[in-house]
């Protein structure tokens, strides 16, 4: 209750502040330390003194201290009236238009200070005050994580939520780490396996979550689905389910993400011309999906000489700290239980991957008897000094072009397995950039190559039809290379979006990292996408 008494003298502080004079550096300073008077927390206004990134998509309003029962206001009763932020100089309040989030400043190993998502908060009668129906739509996963700093932050557009929960063999997983692919916020399950963080709303979104070897990633449209059913199947279990905040924010409900270790990757099925390599046609078709990947690859490919000729001999792997498939082996690297379409392939490299020498890529595809997704992971040794992680890859689809704006596209991801921020993210949503797509031709090596024999996923991609016109069991479109002649394929240019290659930082105290890959369908299992990688280097 004091709490509550607390938080009244704040109409009675509002009026004192505007009496003050427009705001210089002692006013605001002022209206600073009224404000922590009337609250009784230490209130910080300089989103640098917190240490930590204002996540890209959110803007920083205040943050304040909480210690000992305080941290319990987190689901009781924090609020503020904004009048007083009025008085703060840099806050615009009426550029509140969408949701507010409250994240607490936590140390994340090996990757420093990072927001650990709390609660989510709204504006009513002027009043800043947290949502009283969030946690118990979101779970416990949101909520107090313990004493310290926690920053509010308000989106420059419309977001939602994934919840959903994580078990293995039938049983919570409590502690296991999640991240979202937009949001720039984590959280850890709960004791019953519940998780639940904002991302943008509009997009496909995922969510991976891992706990020691155990992995999974649960991917689904991030709308309003009762308004917004899938357009592509006319199942209602292909449409998942959606409840809303009273101020519309969707929350999709991504149900249980099966955690547990993944298989030993089947070097055979994958990287012989066998029945797999088949399947893995469709992996193929994931090469060509890679393909396209493999321009990026390639061009990362080569972009290092060494790479290129320490890929060849595999010494990369040991020596000059790559790690690329030209012994054409899937040694070290695992899958998940129902990865259905995987491998390595060397045909028609140049077609994913212009302008490099390399032979063979990685592929992984969404496709084959109607599976869902297929994640790949690989532990490997960081090399000494290395501080950051760079990819060259490809992304096919048969979802271009009819498919692109949708939120029930495909989405291909690259993570480092405890880290905040993905490595890779992508579908047939990024065409903001001029030649970020193209259309695979159907006399192209990619179309030749692009064919998915067992998938009963690809009959949706008939024959003759526009704009998807490659026929049956063949990709539509994947990612150019954004350069010409000899610039390809690594390294140029700068941009990452039409360069194809990527960075991550690394974990600081880690002498080994575990990097998992996943290509989901989102909503649905029609139409096959596939994720094609020519080479992983530490930098």
């Amino acid at each position: 209750m004091r709490h509550f008494f607390r938080f009244g003298f704040l109409m009675f502080l509002a009026t004192a502040l505007f009496a003050l004079p427009a705001c210089t550096d002692d006013s605001q300073d002022d209206a600073e330390d009224a404000i922590e008077d009337a609250l009784g927390l230490e209130v910080e206004f300089n989103s640098d003194d917190l240490g930590v990134s204002t996540p890209d998509g959110w803007n920083f309003l205040f943050a304040v201290k909480l210690e000992g029962d305080d941290v319990n206001l987190v689901v009781d009763d924090f609020k503020i009236d904004l009048t007083l932020l009025d008085e703060i100089d840099g806050i615009d309040l009426s550029e509140i238009d969408h949701m507010i989030a409250m994240a607490r400043v936590d140390g994340l190993s090996g990757f420093g200070k990072r927001l650990r998502y709390a609660n989510k908060m709204i504006i009513k009668d002027n009043i800043l005050r947290l949502d009283n129906k969030a946690i118990s739509l979101l779970g416990d996963s949101i909520g107090p994580s313990g004493e310290g700093w926690y920053a509010i932050y308000y989106a420059d557009v419309q977001n939602g939520y994934i919840r959903g929960t994580v078990e293995c063999n039938g049983d919570p997983i409590e502690g296991a780490p999640a991240v979202v692919t937009a949001g720039g916020f984590f959280t850890y399950s709960a004791s019953d396996g519940a998780w639940a963080l904002p991302t943008l709303a509009g997009l496909p979104g995922v969510v991976t979550v891992s706990s020691d070897e155990c992995v999974c990633a649960s991917a689904v449209p991030v709308t309003d689905t009762n308004k917004n059913p899938n357009p592509k199947s006319d199942d209602p279990d292909d449409t998942p389910k959606c409840e809303t905040f009273p101020d519309d924010t969707p929350t999709i409900d991504a149900e249980i993400c099966v955690c547990c270790p993944p298989l030993p990757a089947d070097d055979d099925t994958a990287d012989d011309d066998t029945a797999d390599d088949d399947t893995a046609d469709d992996d193929t078709a994931d090469d060509d999906t890679a393909d396209d990947d493999t321009t990026d690859d390639d061009t990362a490919d080569d972009d290092t000489a060494d790479d290129d000729t320490a890929d060849d001999d595999t010494s990369d792997d040991d020596d000059s700290g790559g790690i690329d498939f030209e012994n054409g082996s899937l040694d070290g690297w695992q899958v998940t239980s129902d990865c259905a379409i995987y491998g390595i392939s060397g045909d028609a490299h140049g077609a994913p991957f212009p302008g490099g020498s390399e032979a063979n890529y990685l592929y992984a595809s969404s496709g084959g008897n109607m599976v869902p997704s297929c994640t790949m992971t690989l532990t490997t040794v960081v090399p000494d000094g290395m501080s950051e992680l760079e990819i060259s890859y490809d992304f096919i689809s048969q979802e271009y072009e009819e498919w692109v704006g949708s939120v029930y596209n495909d989405i291909f991801t690259v993570i480092v397995q405890g880290s905040p921020e993905y490595l890779v993210n992508r579908t047939v949503n990024n065409v903001a950039l001029v030649n970020d797509w193209s259309e695979i031709a159907a006399d192209s090596a990619a179309a030749t190559i692009a064919q998915i024999a067992s998938s009963v996923d690809a009959q949706y991609n008939p024959s003759g039809s526009s704009p998807h016109s490659n026929g049956p069991y063949q990709f539509d479109g994947h990612l150019v290379w954004g350069g010409s002649g000899d610039t390809t394929p690594r390294g140029l240019p700068e941009n990452d979006n039409l360069g194809r290659t990527a960075t991550v930082a690394l974990p600081t105290d880690m002498s080994t990292i575990t990097i998992i890959v996943t290509i989901s369908d989102v909503g649905d299992k029609i139409y096959d996408s596939v994720g094609a990688i020519d080479y992983l280097m530490f930098k």
